[in-house]
């Protein structure tokens, strides 16, 4: 559940006149009860920003999929000063190379049969060093992307499919009430029909935008076909080996279905 600011709480809420700095120190604009964060609008009702993230996402994190979401919906640990990525992932990056550059730093300097302060001096000196290098690479691996992502696009992934790039991929419960109005559908990219085998909640497991007469009809039939309704005796080996014959075509949802056979347990 989003905490959410008392600007944000109430539509038609008006900041006071000293300041229109609230959340996070950004400017909330009073007119459209959204923030403003440089590269895209976010409204904080909904968790959503108002665009779609030119970065493509990390296969391996599933909700970095996700086009619109604010620091994977989880604001009061995170926060994104840019409109692209959260400051909270650089951070824990930067620190995880300052700490290792502060143990090399500190052991060079022990060897060197340095002193007490000299090691911890070693230490803080090359924590700073591996904290700043962290920064400037995990910048510049978004930077790339970014770049690739202008020249190329980022619909690969999806293949043919009309809405998925548009709205990525995350949750049924968050994508449902994102396509709400629409005319899509919410697509399980593992039928939702499996929840109790792998020991997930149907509103959590993953979910694609799809169209209800050309596209979802497609998958559920193979899954169908491959797996018929009321099968009791499914294995998690059939159900990533059947994946991978339906989404061969669609790495990014073969991908996302992957991560989540693997949350369940499975050894695949």
């Amino acid at each position: 559940m989003r905490n959410e600011s008392a600007a944000s709480a109430h539509p038609g809420y008006t900041p006071p006149q000293a300041t229109n700095l609230l959340y996070a120190g950004e400017h909330f604009d009073a007119d459209n009860q959204n923030y403003n964060l440089r590269a895209r609008w976010y409204n904080p009702l909904n968790g959503l920003f108002n665009r779609m993230d030119d970065h493509p996402g990390n296969m391996q994190d599933p909700q970095s999929l996700h086009k619109y979401l604010y620091c994977h919906a989880n604001p009061v640990n995170a926060i994104d000063p840019t409109g692209m990525f959260s400051l909270v992932q650089m951070v824990n990056v930067s620190m995880i190379v300052g700490c290792l550059s502060a143990m090399i730093g500190g052991e060079i300097a022990r060897i060197k049969s340095g002193t007490v302060e000299q090691i911890r001096s070693a230490q803080a000196k090359w924590f700073w060093r591996g904290f700043a290098a962290g920064a400037i690479v995990y910048g510049g691996i978004w930077a790339s992307h970014s770049i690739l992502v202008a020249l190329f696009g980022t619909g690969a992934g999806f293949g043919n499919l009309q809405y998925a790039e548009e709205y990525g991929i995350s949750s049924y419960r968050l994508l449902r009430n994102q396509i709400a109005g629409t005319g899509l559908n919410a697509h399980h990219i593992i039928p939702g029909r499996f929840d109790s085998l792998l020991g997930l909640n149907y509103n959590n497991m993953l979910c694609v935008a799809v169209d209800p007469i050309f596209e979802h009809p497609g998958f559920t039939s193979q899954w169908q076909n491959y797996i018929p309704y009321g099968t009791t005796n499914v294995t998690f080996q059939q159900i990533w080996m059947y994946a991978q014959r339906i989404y061969a075509n669609y790495p990014a949802l073969l991908e996302a279905a992957k991560a989540q056979l693997l949350n369940a347990g499975a050894k695949i």
